[in-house]
């Protein structure tokens, strides 16, 4: 097989896309980098910037959304609970699908329902608890 600058064959220049949209660079080295040498480049790029490591409480936000934009400008540092708040004033959060709105399915029960299932608190843990258990339900 022919190697490329000493790497194998398929080396495409140590940049990958991941799951997520995420950019990483090859950088094998580098103090964040995961198990496969590959850091994220938005953190890299604003250390670099900054002239230090980034902190683990410190979150790089891509302002425009566009996770592989990684130029500076279009990066701010911020916490975690600060961007939270900014995708929810986005409004990306706001409904909650998961959650039922009504009254509790259960036989005589009349609390509020809170789960998808159509559960309230109480008989949604108590069938979690039955199901991971292998109790059958008796009549």
């Amino acid at each position: 097989m022919r190697k490329r600058n000493g790497h194998g064959y398929a080396w495409k220049g140590g940049r990958v896309i991941d799951q997520f949209g995420y950019v990483h660079v090859w950088a094998p080295d580098h103090f964040q980098a995961l198990k496969n040498g590959y850091v994220a480049e938005h953190r890299l790029v604003m250390a670099n910037h900054l002239g230090r490591r980034l902190k683990s409480t410190e979150i790089v936000h891509h302002i425009n959304e566009n996770k592989q934009d990684n130029r500076l400008e279009n990066l701010e540092i911020t916490t975690t609970a600060l961007h939270g708040k900014e995708h929810n004033h986005l409004g990306r959060h706001k409904e909650r699908p998961h959650l039922y709105k009504g009254k509790c399915s259960f036989k005589g029960c009349g609390d509020k329902a809170g789960f998808k299932s159509g559960l309230c608190r109480k008989h949604y843990q108590a069938n979690w608890y039955r199901r991971n258990h292998g109790i059958k339900r008796t009549a």
